[in-house]
C-alpha cells in the first residue's frame, strides 16, 4: 500500500470523525498503518501528533505565506529524516492537497535551493516531540501520578496517613503472626515498627495509584480501532455489560469472577485491584471487623464497584471504525 492510499484512508476517517483529538488521530494513523503493513510512518506521526502543524497542513485554503511555511517545515524535516521519508510525507499529504505534489517535485529537483525558515526551538516538531515524550513518560510513571494527587496538601495527608496506619498494621501483624512486642529486643522492635511504617506507605500509595488509574481523564481516552483489526478480547470488552460484571464480582465471588473477566478481557487490573484492596483491608487494616458478615459484604460491594469502573472505562475507550465504505 502506498503512502498516498494511506493518506486517502486517513483523510476519509478524519473527515468522518471530525471531533478527534491529536492523540486519537495518531492512534488512528497507527491502526491504519498496521492494518496495511506500513512500518515506516515516523515522519507522518511527527506531523499528526503536533496539532498546530497538522491544522496548517490540512487547511483547505492556504495563503502564499502559509504555503511557504509548509515548504520550509518539510525541508526542515529532511534534517531529521531521510529524503525518501520526506517524499513519502508528500505522497501522504497529496491525498489532501495537490500542492504537496509540487513540493515533492521541488525536493527531487537539484536546481532548486531549499530555503529553510529559522524557527524557534520551542515550536519545532522535533522539540515538541521530545517534550511531549518526556511529559508523557513523567505522567505515565507511578511517581508522576502520585505527585499529581493533591499537591502539597495531598503529601501532608499521605504522611499523616502513613503514621496513622503504622500502629494499625503493627497491631494486626502482631495478631496474625502471634508476635509479642514486649518480648522483642530494641533493634527488633525498631525494625518491626519500620516495616509497619513502610507497609503502611505502600498500602496508602497503592490506594492513591488505583484511584488515579480509575478516575483520571487518561483512563477513558478513546482508541480508534478499525473493525478489521479488532481483536477478540477487544470485542469482548466492547460488548461487555459493566454493571453485570460489577454485580458478579461484588455480590457473588470477588475472587472467581474477577479472575474470569481479567482473563477474558486481558486486563489483570480487574483481578489485581479489587483483590488487593479486599485483602489489604481484611488482613492488615481491620481483620476483626472482617469477621462481621455485614462488613464483609460492604467490602465485596466496593470490590465489585472497582471492577465495574475498570470494565466501563475499557468499554468506553474503544471506538470501532467501519472501513467497509473505503
Amino acid at each position: 500500500m502506498s503512502k498516498y492510499n494511506l493518506g486517502l484512508k486517513f483523510k476519509e476517517s478524519v473527515l468522518r470523525l471530525s471531533s478527534l483529538t491529536s492523540k486519537q488521530k495518531l492512534e488512528l494513523l497507527e491502526n491504519l498503518a498496521n492494518e496495511e503493513g506500513e512500518k515506516d510512518i515516523e515522519i507522518l506521526k511527527a506531523i499528526v501528533r503536533t496539532k498546530n502543524v497538522l491544522d496548517l497542513f490540512l487547511k483547505d485554503e492556504k495563503s502564499t505565506e502559509e504555503k511557504v511555511k509548509i515548504k520550509n517545515e518539510i525541508f526542515r524535516l529532511e534534517k531529521f529524516y531521510s529524503q525518501n521519508q520526506t517524499l513519502e510525507l508528500c505522497d501522504f499529504m497529496s491525498a489532501f492537497d495537490s500542492f504537496y505534489g509540487e513540493i515533492k517535485n521541488e525536493i527531487l529537483s537539484p536546481k532548486k535551493e531549499k530555503e529553510i525558515l529559522d524557527t524557534n526551538n520551542n515550536s519545532s516538531i522535533q522539540n515538541q516531540e521530545i517534550n511531549r515524550t518526556s511529559k508523557s513518560k513523567n505522567n505515565d510513571s507511578v511517581l508522576g501520578k502520585l505527585k499529581s494527587f493533591g499537591g502539597s496538601f495531598g503529601s501532608f495527608l499521605f504522611i499523616v496517613g502513613i503514621f496513622t496506619l503504622k500502629d494499625i498494621i503493627r497491631a494486626n501483624l502482631s495478631f496474625w503472626f502471634r508476635i509479642n512486642r514486649m518480648e522483642l529486643g530494641f533493634i527488633q522492635a525498631k525494625l518491626f515498627s519500620a516495616g509497619s511504617l513502610a507497609l503502611g506507605g505502600i498500602i496508602l500509595a497503592s490506594y492513591g495509584f488505583v484511584a488515579m488509574e480509575l478516575f483520571s481523564r487518561s483512563s477513558t481516552e478513546i482508541k480508534i480501532i478499525p473493525k478489521e483489526t479488532l481483536k477478540p478480547f477487544q470485542q469482548r470488552q466492547k460488548n461487555s455489560k459493566p454493571w453485570l460484571i460489577g454485580i458478579l464480582v461484588g455480590l457473588a465471588s470477588p475472587l472467581f469472577f474477577s479472575l474470569i473477566y481479567a482473563v477474558r478481557h486481558k486486563d489483570w487490573r480487574i483481578f489485581v485491584y479489587p483483590m488487593w484492596i479486599f485483602l489489604s483491608v481484611a488482613l492488615l487494616l481491620s481483620p476483626l471487623l472482617f469477621e462481621l458478615n455485614s462488613y464483609k459484604i460492604y467490602l465485596q460491594i466496593f470490590s465489585g464497584f472497582i471492577a465495574y469502573v475498570i470494565v466501563r472505562n475499557n468499554k468506553s475507550s474503544i471506538k470501532i471504525e467501519d472501513n467497509t465504505s473505503i
